[in-house]
């Protein structure tokens, strides 16, 4: 019989060269996949971190929206002169009208600076304003507080009813529970960029270390 030119006419056992080959050869497969899979990984979240920033935009116009109409609607109809420099607590205020007229010019500083920065507000600056609106927001929860207890404590009289106090009465509760709501927004807001921020940082280092 001839034999051809690079024709194989024998092998020696090599098992364990073979098998240092293909686990060779899977390391490599498994770090490409790997690599990929970081990349895919880091650019959904960053996709989820601009859809968070974007949903927090939307949030920070609608709890103005519903701050200014809890002042607006319910709390300035015992002001005489809600938006001026002297607002006039028209109810008893046992002693501290003084100091809700002061509060309520505040609050609308807070207001036309909020409504301002609507109309500006992006996802590049939305986080240096969460904490600005936390606190505002706690301000305003503690004025409808105050104006509601104050309320409770009103003697009745004809131009005051037993009806007309229970009528203010639930409508300040309700103001109350939608502050209380709003503190709420504000906060599970700055959680979810936070956490958005945290795994999209955590899916650039992965993306990193597999290259």
């Amino acid at each position: 019989d001839t034999v051809s030119a690079g024709q194989i006419i024998a092998s020696l056992e090599n098992q364990s060269e073979r098998a240092s080959l293909l686990q060779a050869e899977g390391a490599y497969e498994s770090a490409v996949v790997a690599s990929a899979s970081s990349d895919v990984s880091s650019e959904n979240t960053k996709k989820a971190l601009d859809a968070e920033l974007s949903s927090a935009v939307t949030s920070y116009k609608s709890m103005f929206i519903s701050a200014d109409g809890v002042i607006r609607n319910t709390v300035d109809v015992y002001f005489s002169n809600p938006r001026g420099s002297n607002p006039g607590f028209k109810l008893d205020g046992f002693g501290m009208a003084p100091s809700l007229s002061d509060d309520r010019v505040a609050i609308e500083t807070i207001l036309t600076e909020w409504s301002r920065n609507t109309t500006v507000i992006t996802t590049n600056n939305i986080q240096s304003q969460l904490s600005k609106v936390e606190a505002d927001v706690l301000m305003i929860s503690e004025f409808v507080e105050t104006v509601s207890n104050l309320t409770a404590q009103q003697s009745t009289s004809d131009t005051f009813t037993e009806t007309d106090k229970a009528t203010a009465l639930s409508a300040l509760q309700s103001a109350r529970s939608a502050m209380n709501s709003l503190l709420s927004e504000v906060t599970a807001t700055d959680t979810g960029i936070t956490n958005a921020i945290s795994d999209f940082q955590k899916a650039e280092l992965a993306s990193k270390e597999g290259t």
